[in-house]
């Protein structure tokens, strides 16, 4: 019965307010109820038996290949290209969510020195961190089965893509998260240069030019390595972190400088952090966080005992060198030591003890920045 003659069957017997209850229960019938009282609206449409693979909807398998199930239902308005262009997408969206890239970077180096025995000792823990769901770009695929329910106009779309074409997709994926890592600037520079070397690895591995759209491996290794050249140069220009170390009680830090400058201008790609830090491993998490290859650290100490009228003691600088790939110990100068005395314990001062050392050890000094260019 059309719509009109129930209007007008409604207007006809004054029972306009049973019309209303009939209309208002009209608007929340189900899509197919609606258009079979409205009109089908989808008139071409086969009156079939519904297909098997719509009945195993989401879980539908094929042997080698990975299968996207997608369904768009009959709403308003709605045409039947418009219908199976929803549902393919959607039937797309079904593979890209069933997929999950999982890119691991060594995000932390945690580093501690064992103070339990006299020479301290080096330990390193290495954290892998981050796991992150990426978004999945795949290519276009062709649909593989299409149907449209005669009485709903429901229309169901099955597509699908072969496992190893698949697998391309993912590792095409997986490297350029890696590459985008390499450019996160909040990064350490060692970090983003494992991301760049892991994505140019595993693009010379496969031959993304076969995936439809895709730059070609070639293509993408050039890109992949042109940053990988910026990090190097920005490595080169701050390669070596310089800490000295102030365990006196003197904190007149300008006494330092000579040290600081010897080592900084000897040093290639030398340069300071602008972050205290009171022991070597807390230099080394600093140091960590910049692009610097190694880290060269000078523990200052001075130890003063009063005597017969007289200020006593010893004051002591330990070098040392760290390579940051590792946190490996290279060198270490030992503890360097000059004696100091006065009457007055406020004439031993950092300034006059550090240039005492500096006359006494200069040799030394040079010595082990010699050994740092090796």
């Amino acid at each position: 019965m059309h719509l009109g003659f129930k209007l007008n069957f409604c207007f006809s017997q004054q029972t306009y307010r049973k019309c209303r209850v009939l209309l208002a229960l009209m608007f929340f019938l189900s899509p197919s109820v609606q258009a079979g009282w409205f009109g089908n609206n989808c008139p071409d449409a086969i009156d079939s038996a519904k297909p098997e693979w719509v009945k195993q909807g989401f879980n539908a398998h094929q042997s080698g290949f990975r299968i996207g199930f997608g369904e768009a239902r009959y709403h308003k308005k709605s045409s039947y290209q418009s219908l199976l262009d929803e549902a393919e997408n959607r039937a797309r969206e079904d593979i890209a969510n069933s997929v999950q890239v999982e890119v691991t970077s060594v995000t932390d180096i945690a580093t501690r020195l064992d103070e339990t025995t006299q020479s301290s000792q080096y330990s390193q823990q290495t954290h892998s961190t981050l796991k992150s769901r990426s978004h999945v770009d795949l290519p276009g695929l062709p649909i593989a089965n299409k149907w449209q329910d005669a009485d709903s106009c429901t229309v169901y779309v099955q597509v699908r893509i072969a496992e190893l074409l698949l697998q391309k997709v993912l590792k095409k994926t997986q490297a350029e998260r890696y590459y985008k890592e390499a450019g996160d600037t909040a990064k350490p520079i060692k970090s983003r240069v494992l991301s760049i070397r892991e994505a140019i690895a595993i693009t010379k591995r496969h031959k993304f030019g076969e995936i439809q759209g895709s730059k070609t491996s070639a293509q993408l290794l050039s890109q992949y390595q042109q940053r990988f050249n910026e990090l190097k140069e920005i490595a080169k220009r701050n390669n070596h972190a310089i800490f000295v170390i102030n365990q006196t009680s003197d904190q007149n830090t300008h006494a330092l400088h000579p040290l600081k400058q010897a080592l900084k201008l000897s040093l290639p790609g030398s340069f300071e952090i602008n972050k205290p830090c009171t022991t070597s491993s807390t230099c080394l998490r600093l140091a960590n966080d910049t692009p610097a290859n190694y880290a060269s650290i000078a523990k200052v100490e001075m130890n003063l005992v009063k005597q017969n009228g007289f200020w006593l003691g010893q004051f002591t600088v330990e070098l040392s060198r760290w390579d940051l790939s590792n946190n490996h110990l290279e060198e270490t100068s030992g503890k360097l030591m000059v004696p100091v005395m006065n009457r007055h314990k406020h004439s031993l001062t950092l300034e006059k003890a550090m240039t005492k050392w500096l006359k006494a050890n200069g040799q030394k000094l040079t010595v082990f920045i010699t050994n740092a260019h090796k």
